[in-house]
């Protein structure tokens, strides 16, 4: 048993979301290969108490919402995660320090995307189709005129050439999959230290 915190969505949000949906699948029937060739991608901070993004909440629970359970640990730690998937693909994981910003997230885009991406073809790499949510980081100009260069007209965000609804988390693979994944992995580790939790993530990745 867990409960799950989300945003609410606003007014136009609906629309929004609509209308990414309806474009996605015609695009889908114009091009069956659309959704293949787009990575999806996502992070999310683990902690010994559950997953927090700025999008979900997840906190551990055990079965019986009533039972006993251990709130306070040996260790403390925080884990931020950047994966992406495509296709049947999962790349990553890859770790951001615990507050990410706008020139974090730019040396990522620049200068470590490329070498998590090595082992994609490099047909799909050329037409592959970069998503992102639309959190502040993302949102740097300098973040942003990375991904036109790298990806012109081919990627998926807030202000971008395929707008991202705001607040869609669930329209994200990686919402309902791999941190899912991730998180009854790390579980095992709660009372465990920073190291143990990445070495573990890194392990199960491979």
């Amino acid at each position: 048993y867990h409960y799950q915190r989300v945003q609410q969505l606003r007014a136009r949000d609906y629309e929004h979301r609509i209308c990414f949906c309806g474009g996605f699948l015609a695009q889908h029937r114009r091009d069956v290969s659309f959704p293949d060739r787009i990575l999806w991608t996502d992070e999310a901070t683990f902690t010994p108490n559950g997953i927090f993004n700025s999008r979900n909440i997840i906190t551990w629970r055990e079965e019986n919402p009533h039972a006993i359970r251990v709130s306070s640990f040996q260790y403390r730690w925080s884990v931020n995660v950047w994966a992406g998937i495509i296709g049947n693909e999962i790349i990553g994981p890859f770790f951001f320090p615990p507050r990410l910003n706008g020139q974090i997230y730019s040396d990522f885009l620049e200068n470590h995307l490329s070498i998590l991406l090595e082992n994609i073809p490099l047909l799909l790499r050329t037409q592959m189709i970069f998503q992102q949510d639309g959190a502040p980081a993302h949102f740097s100009r300098q973040a942003r005129e990375i991904l036109n260069a790298r990806f012109p007209d081919r990627w998926m965000g807030r202000d971008g050439p395929i707008a991202w609804p705001a607040r869609s988390p669930d329209l994200n693979v990686l919402d309902y999959f791999v941190w899912g994944y991730i998180k009854n992995l790390v579980e095992h580790w709660r009372d465990g230290t920073e190291h143990e939790v990445r070495e573990a993530i890194i392990v199960n990745h491979d």
